[in-house]
């Protein structure tokens, strides 16, 4: 199975593609369609040809959150974090770099974080069909055979695993995760094409592999749409954070559309933080 790729120019084609329900298929989006799907840990390591530091400095970043993250999550969630893939699950969700890949059950919420950023470059949204991924795998994906496959540098291997434990942002964003049981290891979409190589086509399933590409210049039309929805930031990052996210992309939207009314250029969006 190859990677599928195709480009969607307007909403209409979006909802073209991606408006009727998708049984077993997750996604994620991207603000930058060239960036690839490489987890915030691999962005942030200090020396990737040294695998003895960089498993050092995982596990250092992951002693420094449990040290005090406790006092400030609901003691129902901390009551249930029993394996590090758990604590990576809620490490990733407050903006700590992990070896964790976001991606969401929503083809809406994944065209949010498509389109929400890098108003010059063109967005991407990834698809990919969980289920038939975790057959090719071939093995368990629970928190267990993570626990033991992430720390066995001869299993090379990506696992889409089955959390018991959820906090309001996954619950408002449907997260899963993919995970590599190698923390060096090179982006994702390389590991899921290689998982998936021998797996036939299917005529039936055009989106249980494929990469779609929105324009730059439709990025305002897709959020004005999904805002429509609801989803913003206020919904997908619940909290006062999350609010102030919604005004400051609603008023950068209200003011560029003045602009083009007015025959001005848009300037590019400041970053929303």
């Amino acid at each position: 199975m190859q990677l599928a790729k195709d480009t969607i120019p307007t909403w209409a084609k979006f909802l073209t593609v991606f408006g009727h329900r998708q049984r077993g298929l997750v996604f994620r989006g991207q603000s930058d369609a060239e960036k690839p799907l490489v987890p915030s840990f691999q962005r942030h390591i200090p020396d990737p040809n040294d695998p003895v530091r960089v498993e050092k400095f995982e596990c250092e970043v992951l002693r420094q959150f449990q040290r005090r993250a406790p006092t400030l999550l609901a003691p129902a969630i901390v009551s249930r974090l029993r394996y590090r893939v758990d604590w990576w699950a809620i490490m990733q969700h407050y903006n700590v770099p992990t070896r964790l890949l976001d991606w969401t059950y929503s083809a809406f919420v994944a065209a949010y974080f498509a389109v929400s950023g890098e108003p010059k470059s063109k967005g991407a949204i990834w698809t990919i069909d969980v289920e038939l991924a975790r057959r090719a795998i071939g093995i368990p994906s629970t928190p267990e055979d993570i626990e033991r496959d992430c720390w066995d540098r001869d299993v090379r291997v990506i696992h889409f695993p089955e959390l018991s434990i959820e906090t309001d942002r996954m619950w408002a964003q449907q997260t899963v995760f993919s995970v590599a049981t190698r923390v060096m290891e090179e982006d994702h979409e390389r590991m899921l094409a290689s998982l998936l190589h021998s797996v036939p086509d299917d005529p039936a399933r055009p989106l249980a592999f494929a990469k779609y590409t929105i324009p730059a210049e439709a990025k305002r039309e897709f959020r004005d749409n999904l805002r429509q929805m609801n989803i913003t930031p206020a919904s997908l990052f619940p909290g006062i954070d999350g609010f102030g996210r919604s005004v400051a992309e609603f008023a950068y939207d209200r003011f560029q559309a003045d602009e083009a009314v007015e025959g001005r250029t848009d300037e590019g969006a400041p970053p929303i933080r």
